[in-house]
């Protein structure tokens, strides 16, 4: 394993081991820092899951909600800084918590 790939790889178990607990996901880039998401952020239902600060959301397909339409809201027009929510950590999360939502319902 390279340095580089040493020295990330407890970045990331961290970084799963915090969302796994809730705790959610304060994500660095450099000296840039997002706004810190967390679960309690998200809203979700049947139809979908919505981050209730930026409005982004996931709606599913009705044949298979494994699929469906991602819609950034506010995350569109906002440029990356410290007092913003980063994107992609929005999108993980978010696509995170609809897989265990999902699944909740899929032994059922």
């Amino acid at each position: 394993m390279s340095r580089i790939a040493k020295g990330i790889l407890p970045a990331i178990q961290l970084a799963l081991a915090r969302i796994a607990k809730g705790d959610g996901l304060h994500y660095t880039a450099g000296d840039m820092a997002s706004i810190l998401v967390t679960r309690d952020q998200f809203n979700i239902t049947p139809e979908g899951i919505t981050h209730k600060p930026t409005d982004a959301s996931f709606v599913p397909h009705c044949g298979d909600p494994r699929y469906g339409s991602t819609r950034l809201g506010r995350l569109e027009c906002e440029a990356p800084s410290r007092d913003n929510y980063d994107p992609e950590v929005v999108k993980n999360i978010m696509m995170q918590l609809w897989a265990e939502y999902r699944g909740q319902f899929r032994s059922v």
